[in-house]
């Protein structure tokens, strides 16, 4: 049985074909696009459907999974998407049955969740994660994604509104911030985290977004003994968990820290198993 995954982001879309007795995306179905978030609704819509459903015809699959960050509501289908200067477009709309319309498939044949549960589902599902292991997810990308699993339920604690600094942790804990106070200090604007991550100069930056996440994560203080990273900004941990770890230490917090290794394949593979057995939950 296969399921034609989705993943949806700030300035992507990336969809594949999950193979559930194997647990694993086929390779060769993986497809990824760039998407400009701030394109009108009717855009947004043509080119994710249009995404979806050639992997879907190319796999003979008739069961959707997506992956979608919020606010959102992923029974109804629902975009609440707004001032994140990503899908304002799609404020309201239904996006379930407006992908269904254009798949000429019934809405019930779409599932959706929230991406950073997807992200942290993704890892039990692959067997990155032990059954009984109480975890926290955190995605730090374009945004600030927060989910715990604790007892085998998921919980959102939504981390990426909670007051911080003179705004919302999200101001703070993406991509967005790195990238401003680097261009603050008088340097070149970059483009992208991983331009950053090759300045010597950038050191000090992740070392302050380090210091900060351990002062956001000890106020919350998160029943869990594993903090598991994912997004682009995970992958300059060497940077930034210093200061992280010393940070929490010194607070009298202690977390086991695992870097996803699984990349895309962890909101795909999350989404995917909505379908399986509750007991994968």
């Amino acid at each position: 049985m296969k399921i034609t995954a989705v993943d949806i982001g700030g300035s992507h879309i990336t969809v594949a074909a999950v193979e559930m007795e194997n647990r694993q995306c086929a390779a060769e179905s993986v497809s990824r696009q760039m998407v400009d978030s701030r394109n009108p609704a009717a855009a947004l819509l043509d080119g994710w459907a249009a995404a979806i459903g050639r992997c879907a015809e190319m796999n003979d699959t008739g069961q959707i999974a997506i992956a979608m960050p919020g606010p959102f509501d992923y029974d109804a289908g629902v975009s609440y998407i707004k001032d994140q200067s990503k899908f304002d477009a799609l404020y309201g709309i239904n996006v379930k049955e407006a992908l269904a319309e254009r798949l000429s498939i019934p809405a019930s044949n779409i599932l959706m969740d929230n991406d950073a549960s997807c992200f942290l589902r993704g890892h039990y599902f692959a067997g990155c994660l032990g059954a009984d292991e109480n975890v926290l997810g955190l995605t730090l990308g374009t945004g600030f994604g927060s989910v715990i699993r604790s007892r085998e339920e998921y919980s959102s604690p939504e981390y990426w509104s909670v007051p911080f600094g003179a705004s919302i942790a999200d101001d703070y804990f993406s991509s967005r911030w790195l990238l401003k106070e680097y261009a603050l200090s008088g340097r070149e604007v970059l483009q992208s985290v991983r331009e950053l991550a090759l300045k010597e100069e950038g050191r000090e930056v992740f070392q302050r977004f380090g210091a900060q996440l351990a002062s956001f994560v000890a106020a919350a203080a998160p029943e869990v003994d594993t903090i598991l990273l994912g997004g682009n900004i995970a992958r300059a941990f060497h940077l930034f968990g210093e200061p992280l770890m010393q940070g929490l230490a010194r607070q009298g917090h202690k977390y086991r820290f695992q870097i996803s290794t699984l990349g895309e394949d962890a909101m795909l593979l999350g989404a995917a198993a909505m379908y399986a057995p509750v007991s994968v939950h």
